[in-house]
């Protein structure tokens, strides 16, 4: 999540300086391993051709109905408008995009990937770059994605291609995310270059939000990806952070989490857990990093009590 490290307000769980954290810090490229670079393409790229393919055959994505034209629209006014969905049983779009920078005026999406949830529990999982160049980039921007190494040279999508996808996918649905505004925003600018109009809630969810009761003994910044994995007992490989679908992947862990957690409160009837203490963050001067969290550079899994 880029806006973690741009605005300096979170948390870090790695040994030396995160992805693009403010700070000095080694190169970009001595930052990860060949090794660790392979595996994070094979877990993040898992759907991308088929939705291409989908795109490319006129039509939308597994299990999205269509009308008789084969366009991927929704064939119910009713379905395109959402209002067929359960409100308390909604489509879920755990989302995370990466940019040039923080303007989505002025800035271009890099990196999409989101992780579709429906009410039945099936999931469909979508990833792409989109076309774009780095006129008016930040730097530190690209930094923090490792831009150079890991998404300069691959295959790029045009808009019309992946929005199709997007927006059969986000039709009618809800919007989760860490600071899921700062996607919502460049995903609406980038529907809006193409002439498209996203059908999706105006309600969003951010889980940093969403955790605050369960985590913080008065309300406080929410906290971004690392530190609610932190928080939370999510294992998280600092390796792969700030790429898109390890970022949505990791945010849809936190959220179950987050529930998980409410259900055994409601069941066993007791009182809410004591508060975690924020992981360190950027303003601690230590570019977000302390002994503690050096110690470890993956976070494990809390043992089940």
């Amino acid at each position: 999540m880029l806006t973690e490290h741009l605005f300096g307000v979170t948390e870090a769980v790695r040994t030396g300086p995160r992805r693009g954290q403010n700070g000095p810090g080694p190169p970009i490229g001595c930052l990860r391993s060949a090794r660790n670079g392979q595996e994070r393409r094979e877990r993040s790229i898992v759907s991308e051709q088929q939705a291409r393919d989908t795109s490319a055959a006129g039509g939308a994505p597994a299990g999205v109905p269509t009308d008789a034209s084969g366009t991927g629209s929704p064939s119910d006014p009713e379905v395109r408008n959402g209002r067929h969905r359960d409100p308390s049983r909604p489509r879920l779009v755990f989302v995370d995009t990466e940019a040039t920078g923080l303007d989505h005026r002025i800035h271009q999406l890099t990196e999409v990937a989101w992780i579709v949830r429906e009410p039945d529990g099936t999931e469909r999982i979508r990833r792409f770059v989109p076309e774009h160049t780095l006129d008016g980039a930040e730097e530190k921007a690209l930094e923090i994605t490792r831009y150079h190494d890991l998404l300069a040279n691959e295959p790029r999508t045009p808009d019309a291609e992946w929005i199709d996808v997007l927006l059969a996918d986000c039709d009618g649905a809800v919007l989760v995310g860490v600071v899921p505004d700062f996607d919502a925003r460049h995903l609406l600018q980038a529907c809006q270059r193409v002439g498209r109009t996203p059908t999706w809630d105006h309600h969003l969810i951010d889980v940093g939000t969403l955790a605050m009761p369960l985590l913080a003994a008065a309300p406080e910044v929410p906290r971004g990806v690392a530190g609610l994995c932190v928080s939370l007992g999510v294992a998280h490989d600092p390796e792969l952070a700030h790429g898109a679908l390890y970022d949505a992947q990791q945010t849809m862990r936190c959220f179950d989490r987050v529930w998980e957690q409410l259900m055994t409160l409601r069941a066993a009837g007791g009182p809410l857990p004591a508060p975690v203490p924020r992981p360190a963050s950027s303003h601690n001067g230590n570019n977000g990093v302390n002994d503690a969290v050096r110690s470890a550079a993956v976070v494990t899994e809390q043992p089940e009590a």
